[in-house]
Order: structure tokens, then sequence, then C-alpha cells
């Protein structure tokens, strides 16, 4: 059985995902799942990229799936591609800039990765066939259109792995609203790795459909396709995707429509003691809202 039926990444991390650089933002099973499929998925029919490197937790782990993975198909594969500024995410390292803490993480993997630095919405594909597509970049709308517009075009078609790594966060709602609107080219392969979902391409998508995953649309549409898109996980995932809709509800209806959503829909899910990031969200969304957490349990 292929690594896709077995999804290794739910079960105990490979000793080179433990060994990965410990500062960022990457967990244990997205982690574990970057590393399988390098190692057991890909085929080597295009590249990898990694559109958000930061300390270079996700780049480890996918070079040593492709360090083995080399040895199993016994040919050079090519490097995986790191995208990042490299600088402006905080003064606790190096004054803003981490180039040198990402090389040195990476030093025993360095052969396989290949940087690309700089400001990520002036990037450019060269046009070269993707197989995986690791998305830690979409922090913004502009910049997950430019990963629409520019890497999506370029994905193999079928069996391409899109890794969004930002989506079980509560206020990147464009992710969801978009993925919705290319659906019909991709299958959810695993719907909730830590704050990860991993989609398994089925075909490659025509060009009028990436233009109109781009393009501006009335608010009320997307919050229709915000809960069409929650319709296709499973009861037990779908609980950040409540956070996502009571956000995007606060734009689009008012702040007492999100707080009357988010006491009605969200407040009775309790709380998710294996789900580290939960109670920060749904803090995070209360302060949002308004709604002080006494306020809230209170009802």
């Amino acid at each position: 059985m292929s690594a896709i039926e077995t999804q290794p990444w739910n079960g105990p991390a490979p000793a080179p995902v433990t060994a990965r650089p410990k500062r960022g933002m990457l967990r244990d099973k997205e982690a574990s799942a970057l590393y399988y499929l390098c190692r057991d998925v890909y085929t080597g029919k295009g590249r990898i990229v990694d559109a958000g490197s930061y300390l270079g937790a996700s780049a480890w782990c996918m070079a040593h799936g492709l360090i083995e993975r080399n040895a199993v198909l016994y040919e050079t594969v090519q490097p995986l591609v790191c995208y990042d500024l490299f600088r402006e995410y905080g003064a606790y390292v190096n004054g803003g800039h981490f180039m040198k803490q990402f090389v040195d993480n990476l030093e025993p993997v360095l052969p396989w990765i290949e940087i690309r630095q700089g400001d990520f919405a002036r990037a450019r594909w060269d046009g070269e066939p993707i197989e995986l597509l690791f998305v830690d970049i979409a922090k913004t709308r502009p910049l997950n259109n430019h990963v629409i517009t520019e890497f999506f075009p370029n994905l193999t078609g079928e069996g391409a792995i899109v890794f969004q790594q930002d989506f079980h966060h509560p206020f990147l709602p464009y992710i969801h609203i978009q993925m919705e609107l290319l659906m019909d080219y991709f299958d959810i392969l695993e719907e909730k790795a830590d704050d990860s979902c991993i989609f398994r391409m089925r075909s490659a998508i025509p060009p009028y459909r990436i233009q109109a995953a781009v393009a501006a649309r009335p608010v009320e549409t997307e919050l229709a396709l915000l809960d069409d898109h929650i319709q296709r996980f499973s009861p037990e995932n779908r609980r950040h995707l409540y956070l996502v809709r009571a956000v995007l509800l606060d734009r689009v209806r008012g702040r007492r429509a999100a707080q009357a959503y988010f006491k009605e829909f969200v407040e009775p899910l309790g709380e998710f003691p294996d789900d580290r990031h939960w109670a920060m969200y749904l803090g995070r969304v209360r302060t949002r809202l308004e709604l002080a957490p006494e306020a809230a349990e209170a009802g």
C-alpha cells in the first residue's frame, strides 16, 4: 500500500522529522506528511516548491524524504525550490534577517536545496512542471492569488499535491474560498494534519478557471462558497472552519451576526486538548468579535 493509502504521518514522527529545526510553525503531523510524500509518493516528474521556507523545518523534512526517495529511484532528482524573503519575521531572529539561520539549519541537506530569496509577490516560475507545492506564504489574498496564477498552472495534473499549511488558521478565508472554486480539479487527501490541509490533483486546471478563482466577487457569494467548502469536511474536522466562517461573517453581515453564529455553533464545541492551536485560535476570534471569555461562557 502507498503512503497515500496508509497515511503514515498520522503515526509517530520518523527520526528525520524529529530532528528538524525546532523553531518554526511546523508540527509533527504536517512535517511527517511532507517527509513521507517526498519519500514514498514523489515520482520525479515535476519540481517540489517550498513557498514560505522560514527557518527551514519544511525544507528539512522534504529534503530528507527526497534523499531517501533518490536511493529508491536510483537517479538524481532535482533540488526542491525554497522561496522566502528571509527577513521581516521579527527582531528575535538576527535582527529580522534569517538567511544565515536557514542555511545553518539546513547545512546537511543544502545540496538538495535551491534558494530563491526575494519578494514572493514578484517571483516568477520558470515553467517547469510542479509535482508538490507546499504553501506557507499565503498570508494575504494578493499572495494567495500569486500562488494560484503563477504556480497552479504548472502543477503536473493527476497526482500533484498542494499542501496548504495555513488552512486551519481562522483569519485567511480566501484560501478556502479559492480552493472551493477549484475543487473540480482536486480531491482532499488529508483534511487536517495539524494546521494543514492536503489536496491531491485530479487533472490540470484550465486557464479560465484559474482566472475565475482570483477574480473579485460579491462578499455574499464568498460566504456561500465557504459554506460549500465546509460541507466537504467530516464533522470532526470542521471546528476551525467554523472559526473561519465567524470571521468572514463579521466582514459580510456585521458584528452581531458573527457573535450570534459564534455562540450558536462554536461555543458548544468545547475543548480539544489534543489540538494545540484550538484554544489559541478560539481566543483570538473571541477577541476579534469583542466577546470576552466570561461573556461567551455566560452565553
